[in-house]
């Protein structure tokens, strides 16, 4: 379950980086109209083609939609940004608010029926949200709009709102159904490929965790540790610590106690292990032999680490019972001329200086 958590969780970060592309595409679009009006009001002046004065066309189809336009890309990026808002309420009112847009630049152009085909573009965008619901709900607004777009005789009475332009209109809201149709299609498909491809990520992962993972102590295994040492051995940017330990007298607990009793202790380091080092770099060497990998880390930040390491193993509890865990502890840093057979001696050379000390001793070796 935890992991499909996780993957969920990159699905949902994929959604919202998509909602914040989303947004810029807004802003885009409104810079893009800004232009193309700008330069069309130029173009028709200088042949003189203007059925209006100046200051008219200007308000009427520069500053009047580039400021709607405005308010719609500054609403959508604080709706995107509320953190009260739910994410699915963002995409929803983003989605609107994309039909508003391209709205306002078809009702400034409604004598070219051609431009309500750009009430087409939101329902696009909604095919990455996946959600066959959102995409419904954007293409019956546009078609809504379309309608209303195309009814702004006021707007441009120079319209020629005859039989063709119906039919032209007509024909563009057929085809946005059409879209509608071949979105939720699309939707469809994807939803099973992404089902599909999540799945076959979840085994992929239980398979590699079956692989690394040490089904005792749960923290990663000798056949992890390898890998990740060749990995390791090729970087030179990075400063690398190797940490090796085993247990004080292991054998006297299974002696003692049982060798359940000796799963346990083993068990016991584990769990430790993965609530005070760094994420995923300890490793079960083998038998009671652990392995720790720091990367970046001062000399003085580990031995603070594996003190306390040391500190719980020596109060540890196994099924009631108050056990004294101690370890004997190696370090050497990685040396870039260094090959990982040579590292892992010098980190074990320096685990038996620390036996030879008198145990549960952290040697650095030099």
């Amino acid at each position: 379950m935890k992991n499909k958590d996780l993957a969920y969780d990159k699905y949902q970060r994929m959604n919202f980086y998509w909602l914040k592309t989303h947004v810029k595409l807004l802003y885009i679009g409104c810079l893009i109209g800004f232009v193309v009006e700008v330069s069309m009001m130029f173009a028709i002046y200088q042949i003189d083609y203007l059925s209006s004065s100046f200051s008219h066309y200007i308000h009427k189809y520069v500053l009047f939609p580039t400021l709607v336009n405005l308010m719609v890309c500054f609403l959508a990026s604080y709706l995107v940004n509320n953190r009260k808002i739910s994410f699915k309420s963002k995409q929803y009112s983003v989605s609107i608010l994309t039909v508003i847009l391209t709205f306002v630049f078809s009702s400034v152009h409604n004598s070219f029926v051609s431009v309500l085909i750009l009430l087409g573009f939101p329902i696009l965008i909604t095919i990455i949200y996946e959600d066959e619901k959102l995409t419904s709900v954007v293409t019956v607004l546009s078609l809504i709009l379309m309608f209303i777009s195309s009814c702004f005789l006021e707007w441009d009475p120079d319209k020629v709102f005859n039989s063709t332009y119906l039919l032209n209109t007509m024909v563009i809201m057929v085809s946005t159904f059409l879209l509608w149709v071949i979105s939720c299609s699309m939707i469809h498909f994807i939803e099973k490929k992404s089902k599909i491809i999540i799945e076959d990520s979840m085994e992929k992962f239980d398979l590699e965790k079956r692989i690394y993972i040490d089904g005792l102590t749960l923290i990663k295994n000798k056949d992890a540790f390898d890998k990740e040492m060749d990995e390791i051995t090729k970087d030179s940017k990075n400063i690398y610590h190797l940490v090796m330990f085993d247990i004080d007298l292991f054998k006297a607990f299974n002696d003692d106690f049982g060798h359940l009793f000796g799963d346990r202790v083993l068990t016991s380091v584990g769990k430790i292990l993965l609530e005070n080092i760094p994420k995923q770099s300890a490793y079960r060497y083998g038998g009671d032999e652990f392995c720790v990998i720091f990367k970046n880390y001062s000399e003085h930040e580990i031995e603070e680490k594996l003190k306390l390491v040391q500190k719980q193993l020596k109060t540890t509890q196994i099924k009631g019972v108050s056990v004294e865990i101690t370890i004997s502890i190696g370090v050497a840093v990685k040396e870039n001329i260094m090959t990982k057979e040579e590292w892992i001696a010098k980190a074990d050379k320096a685990l038996y200086l620390s036996k030879n000390s008198g145990r549960n001793q952290i040697t650095f070796s030099q």
